[in-house]
């Protein structure tokens, strides 16, 4: 609601940053909520039911906004927004979900608690994995729509882009985190990170738009299969009061991640073409990929 009343950009900005504060609590007890109401073995599959649900909303919710902001303007899109947030909180509520946990001292000194973090293997192999998914995401909601309109093929083709590339998540997530959970997260992640890395190395090469766009929107049933997955192995691989301890640390890969391949990405394009991004991106997804020889194979029907 007070972004729809702001008129003054510096509060806008004020707000964000309260926002982000905020969405930082949402994204740390969600995710702690749904690890302790699943059981081991469903995990994974609980997750990608989660991220199905998410990727519907991410969907709907632009189409919807799209509409509504075209006729309108934007101020009825964020009251909108609050309308929408209400119903969730009075929805929670009303379900009456409690998380029993409790823990009334995880650590006393959060800073050392992060270095910690580091000092294991899997848990560092797993920071860098799911850093992966925000890096891709970087690539199609930051660049891919400068890149669309750069060739001239209007605003509109940025909605059709971004809501196509939402539909292997729906269609494909669930099936994929069940199936991590019978075969393990290793044999998943290498089959993932290698299809994105394969399908975005080839827009390098092609020189059609429009065939671009089709080899992203596919590339994201590999992301399919990494998503829902990344989260539920992170918590495989952690015993006890150390969810709690090291759940922090392990999000921050989200914006680390995101700030890294920004920085690399605009300072290649001051200097080689656009599609050289494709390159970019492509060879991370393929670090990735090799990264994913090194962690261990969790796998959840064994448990």
């Amino acid at each position: 609601f007070l972004f729809a009343l702001s008129p003054k950009f510096y509060f806008f900005v004020i707000l964000a940053f309260v926002l982000t504060i905020i969405g930082t609590l949402n994204v740390m007890s969600f995710g702690i909520m749904v690890r302790n109401k699943s059981s081991r073995k469903l995990l994974s599959q609980n997750e990608g039911l989660i991220y199905v649900f998410a990727n519907v909303a991410w969907l709907i919710g632009p189409l919807i906004a799209g509409v509504i902001a075209s006729k309108y303007n934007i101020n009825v899109i964020f009251f909108l927004g609050a309308i929408f947030t209400l119903i969730a909180f009075f929805l929670f509520r009303f379900t009456r979900i409690k998380d029993q946990t409790k823990v009334f001292k995880v650590h006393s000194n959060p800073i050392k608690s992060f270095f910690e973090f580091f000092k294991n293997r899997d848990r560092v192999t797993a920071y860098i994995l799911s850093g992966g998914v925000n890096l891709w995401l970087s690539l199609i909601y930051v660049f891919m729509p400068l890149y669309i309109i750069r060739n001239n093929l209007g605003e509109l083709w940025v909605g059709y882009f971004l809501a196509a590339t939402v539909i292997p998540l729906i269609l494909f997530e669930f099936y994929f985190s069940k199936l991590a959970g019978r075969i393990g997260f290793k044999k998943t992640f290498k089959m993932g990170f290698l299809i994105v890395s394969v399908f975005t190395l080839l827009c390098f090469f092609v020189g059609n738009i429009y065939l671009i766009l089709l080899l992203l929107v596919l590339a994201n049933i590999g992301i399919a299969m990494i998503e829902p997955t990344t989260e539920a192995y992170f918590f495989d691989i952690l015993k006890g009061k150390q969810v709690l301890q090291f759940y922090g640390p392990y999000n921050t890969t989200i914006d680390v991640n995101k700030f890294v391949v920004k920085i690399a990405a605009s300072i290649l394009l001051i200097f080689l073409p656009f599609k050289f991004i494709f390159l970019l991106f492509g060879g991370f997804m393929f670090i990735f990929f090799l990264v994913c020889f090194k962690m261990r194979d969790v796998v959840e029907a064994k448990k």
